[in-house]
């Protein structure tokens, strides 16, 4: 079983406020991070100063782009989705309603498949490369591990400190706030396919 997930983190945000643009509300329940499946959202603050908001699937709205850009006009967004079944994911940087960067790896296109646009951060070169190699190692497209399925991710971790398969970030987060849909609010965000680079 591989996880099927999205998140957003935004920089020293309120996450009142970070919740009511997503159509959500806190709960003031808690739970284990890996207990997420159990939860359609959870929400926690970062050692690093970020607002983190897990969805229990891909490509949920509030990492497309129109959600993007209305909640990074304020502040820095990155936001990942991930789809271990297919091997697919991406990670994406947001400022003042603009997207600065975004890097993608779909399997289905090549396990070697990286997609890059816009600007991304010089941390990006070390970490593609040591992907690589280690894929190449492994047999490239023989391997039986996907070493560049990685690379958007450890990328969002650099700046954001969260990746989805690791261990909670710090014992403050071992458990998450419960978050749940504002039954009240009166729209939703779009609904879109899947955007190609």
């Amino acid at each position: 079983m591989g996880y099927s997930i999205s998140w957003l983190a935004v920089k020293d945000a309120d996450p009142d406020a970070v919740c009511k643009q997503l159509g959500l509300v806190r709960s003031g329940a808690f739970d284990e991070y890996y207990s997420y499946p159990a939860h359609s959202f959870l929400g926690g603050v970062l050692e690093t100063g970020w607002y983190v908001v897990i969805r229990n699937r891909c490509d949920d709205p509030m990492v497309l782009d129109e959600m993007l850009s209305s909640i990074s006009a304020g502040s820095t967004v990155i936001a990942a989705s991930i789809e271990e079944h297919v091997m697919f994911c991406f990670a994406t940087c947001w400022s003042k309603g603009q997207e600065i960067w975004r890097v993608q790896h779909e399997a289905e296109k090549g396990i070697t498949d990286l997609q890059v646009s816009g600007a991304p951060p010089a941390e990006l070169e070390d970490i593609r490369q040591r992907a690589f190699i280690r894929q190449m190692v492994e047999g490239a497209d023989n391997a039986e591990v996907d070493y560049i399925f990685d690379v958007p991710l450890h990328l969002a971790k650099s700046f954001v400190g969260f990746k989805h398969d690791e261990n909670a970030p710090g014992p403050e987060l071992e458990f998450f706030e419960i978050l749940r849909v504002d039954e009240a609010a009166a729209d939703s965000p779009p609904k879109r396919k899947r955007r190609k680079l």
